[in-house]
C-alpha cells in the first residue's frame, strides 16, 4: 500500500459528488488516495478517465466495495446512509489503529457506532457540488468541511487530521460541537430534499411557489422545535440555501428519478421516530416520499 507525502493512506468510500470532490482534493495536495465504488460501470469509467473537477482531471486507483482493504489509515465514508447496512460488517473488522470519517447526511449517534473498534470522526460538508455522469463534478458553491468527534477523547486526533488535509481550495475546520452542526444541516435537508423530490423541481422553486414555501416553513418550524434550534435563524439560512442553489437538483430528487432508495428514513424519518407526535408534517412527508419511491421503482 503506497503512502502519500505525509505518510497517510486514505480510502474514500463512495464516489458520488461529495466523494469525488474529497478524493480529487486530497489527491491534488499529494496524499495517497484510493476510491471505492458500488457499481462496476463507474469503477471502469473512473479508472479510465479519472475524476474531473471543473475541467481538471486527477487519476486515482478505484476498486469495488468488495475489495475494501483494512490497510488504509483513514476511511472516509461519503456514501448515502442507505449504504451503511452493507458496509458496517467491514467497518467492524477494523482495529483501534484505524480511523473512520463519516461525511453523511443526517445525525450520527453513539448507538449507530456500537461494536466498532476504529476511532470515529464526524464530518459536515457544506460545498455545493453537482455530479455529471460517473466521473465529472462541478463546484457550484464554495463551502467548508467541518470535522469533529462524539467524545472529547478524540479531539486531538481530529485536530491533527484537520491540519494534514486543510488547504485553501479545500478548507477544513475542527468543530467541537459537531452534532449541533449536523442537526442544523439536517433541518435544511429535511426541508429542501423531500419537497423537491415530491414535486420534482429545482431548489429555487421553494422560494417562488407560495404553497411550497408554506410547507417548507412548517417543516422548518417542527424540526427546529424538536431539535432545540432557533427557528427564525434556521429559516433564513434555509431560504438563503434555496436561493444560492436555485438551479440545483437535490440528491433526493436524483434518487427518485433514478428509481433508487432515498435517505428519507435518515432525515424526516429520523425526526418521526425520535419525536413521535411532535412532527406531524414530517410524518406525512415521509410517507409521501416512501410512496413515491415505490411508484418510481416500479
Amino acid at each position: 500500500m503506497k503512502r502519500g507525502n505525509n505518510g497517510m493512506n486514505i480510502a474514500v468510500i463512495g464516489m458520488g459528488a461529495v466523494g469525488m470532490f474529497v478524493a480529487h482534493h486530497l489527491a491534488r495536495i499529494g496524499l495517497d488516495v484510493t476510491g471505492y465504488v458500488r457499481r462496476e460501470e463507474q469503477r471502469i469509467e473512473l479508472e479510465k478517465n479519472g475524476i474531473q473537477l471543473d475541467g481538471e482531471r486527477i487519476h486515482i486507483p478505484v476498486y469495488s466495495y468488495t475489495d475494501l482493504s483494512a490497510q488504509h489509515d483513514y476511511h472516509i465514508i461519503a456514501t448515502k446512509k442507505t449504504a451503511n447496512e452493507t458496509l458496517y460488517p467491514y467497518f467492524k473488522k477494523l482495529n483501534a489503529s484505524s480511523y473512520l470519517v463519516f461525511i453523511q447526511n443526517g445525525i450520527t449517534n453513539a448507538q449507530e457506532l456500537r461494536n466498532l473498534q476504529a476511532k470515529v470522526f464526524i464530518g459536515v460538508f457544506d460545498h455545493g457540488i453537482t455530479r455529471y455522469g460517473n466521473d465529472k463534478i462541478q463546484q457550484k458553491g464554495a463551502g467548508r468541511l467541518s470535522l469533529g468527534s462524539l467524545g472529547d477523547e478524540q479531539e486531538a486526533s481530529v485536530n491533527k487530521f484537520v491540519t494534514q488535509i486543510d488547504d485553501p481550495k479545500f478548507p477544513v475546520f475542527f468543530e467541537k460541537n459537531i452534532q449541533s452542526r449536523q442537526a442544523e444541516k439536517m433541518v435544511i435537508n429535511c426541508v429542501i430534499n423531500p419537497l423537491t423530490a415530491l414535486f420534482e423541481c429545482f431548489n429555487g422553486e421553494i422560494l417562488k411557489n407560495p404553497y411550497l414555501k408554506q410547507l417548507a416553513k412548517k417543516l422548518n418550524e417542527e424540526a427546529c422545535q424538536a431539535l432545540n434550534i432557533p427557528t427564525e435563524e434556521m429559516w433564513q439560512r434555509t431560504l438563503a440555501i434555496c436561493e444560492k442553489t436555485a438551479r440545483n437538483k437535490s440528491s433526493m430528487l436524483a434518487d427518485i428519478q433514478s428509481g433508487k432508495r432515498t435517505e428519507i428514513d435518515y432525515l424526516n424519518g429520523y425526526l418521526v421516530n425520535h419525536f413521535p407526535g411532535n412532527v406531524p408534517t414530517h410524518e406525512t412527508i415521509t410517507l409521501l416520499v416512501k410512496a413515491k419511491e415505490i411508484i418510481h421503482k416500479d
